[in-house]
């Protein structure tokens, strides 16, 4: 008898707190699983954001570097004619007194 009532003991207690530890542990882990998803997807949208804005002041910075070349263009003949001679070495030189002044402003490192 003392063997059927250890049997009836796991079969009413043991049995049921495992089967219920091991199903909070499951609980437990797509609980974690989903918050990591939702942390995965807010790093993801942020790191996009961050990506669009870096994208968005290049395609700025560059549209008004393009506009200041263009100015300088319709201004100055000299440029004119090194341009439509792909003339790379003298449009440099015509501009590099704007390279110094922006260098000197700016710190810009190239032209």
């Amino acid at each position: 008898m003392h063997k059927q009532a250890s049997l009836g003991f796991q079969r009413q207690i043991v049995l049921p707190v495992i089967l219920t530890l091991l199903g909070l542990f499951v609980a437990a882990l797509l609980a974690f699983d989903d918050y990591l998803s939702y942390r995965i997807a807010l790093r993801a949208e942020q790191s996009l954001g961050q990506v669009s804005k870096s994208w968005d002041n290049l395609h700025q910075e560059n549209a008004l570097r393009l506009a200041w070349f263009i100015r300088e263009i319709a201004e100055n003949q000299k440029m004119q004619s090194a341009m439509r001679k792909r003339d790379p070495q003298t449009l440099l030189q015509l501009s590099e007194p704007r390279y110094r002044e922006l260098r000197k402003s700016f710190g810009i490192s190239h032209w």
